[in-house]
């Protein structure tokens, strides 16, 4: 059996597997910000998303 991953600052097994989920399934709004960010649109600026 694998060992549970280790969460940060005190997060449940379901808050975890919440944040997984929107990770893995951004909305329309997220994908076309993402695609300016990536793509330095925005400014010029360089922007890297945030892990938990």
């Amino acid at each position: 059996m694998k060992p549970k991953p280790k969460l940060r600052g005190g997060a449940t097994e379901t808050l975890h597997q919440w944040a997984q989920e929107n990770r893995n399934t951004p909305t329309a709004a997220e994908e076309r910000l993402w695609e300016a960010l990536r793509n330095r649109q925005l400014s010029g600026l360089r922007f890297r998303c945030q892990h938990a």
